[in-house]
């Protein structure tokens, strides 16, 4: 079980074993304090096998590879039920084409989250604005508004981050980071994401279709 008040960090990946590794060696080295990483592997088993073995040894780093390919909303669901039943609370989810760079980013956005929402329940983007996923949370918020889930099952692969982002901004929940950069996001062009754009127009559709009253209006919308 993870200490309570250990922040989690929670990273689903495929087909990047070595961005992954850099991914989590750039947070442990910056964290400023023990944080534990939880790296969920989407039916990659070379990718696990890599990643595994990196870390071998290093009771801080924890893998697990899903047997059929989840994609980002299952997969990030798959993610969450690993960290709830590690015990896992104060939380960070990022993708695996990040660099952590801020000296003790886990107690800075541990304390924000407190500093910012009642009883630190609610959003806090790392990435930049509007964004939402490289976000710090607690999983109780996720519990009392989202029964549990990181994404919404209606999507496959986009888009359940933008509803996230807009269901959590509705209850006066979500933000994005203004201080120095925790992390920085390299968008990564690779045959991975030309193959998962697939289901980008099925999930836009979907938000279309799923779009209420005082939602951001997306650039992309009709």
């Amino acid at each position: 079980m993870q200490p309570a008040d250990r922040v989690a960090l929670g990273l689903l990946t495929r087909g990047r074993p070595q961005a992954a590794i850099a991914c989590v060696q750039s947070a442990l080295a910056t964290a400023g304090e023990p944080i534990e990483a939880f790296v969920l592997i989407d039916d990659d088993p070379p990718a696990a096998e890599a990643i595994a073995s990196y870390f071998e040894g290093n009771p801080l780093v924890h893998t697990r590879t899903l047997p059929l390919r989840h994609y980002y909303v299952r997969g990030m669901n798959a993610l969450g039920r690993w960290l709830d039943a590690v015990g896992a609370d104060h939380f960070v989810v990022t993708n695996d084409d990040v660099t952590f760079l801020q000296p003790g980013w886990a107690a800075l956005v541990r304390e924000t989250l407190a500093g910012t929402y009642p009883d630190g329940m609610g959003i806090m983007e790392l990435a930049g604005p509007e964004l939402c996923a490289h976000y710090a949370s607690r999983l109780d918020f996720f519990h009392e508004y989202f029964d549990g889930l990181l994404a919404e099952p209606a999507y496959t692969f986009y888009c359940s981050d933008t509803e996230l982002r807009e269901r959590a901004r509705a209850l006066g929940r979500y933000g994005w980071w203004y201080g120095p950069d925790v992390l920085h996001h390299h968008v990564t062009t690779d045959t991975l994401r030309h193959e998962v754009s697939y289901w980008l127009p099925f999930d836009r559709a979907e938000y279309v279709r799923r779009w209420q009253p005082g939602w951001l209006r997306e650039v992309w919308m009709p």
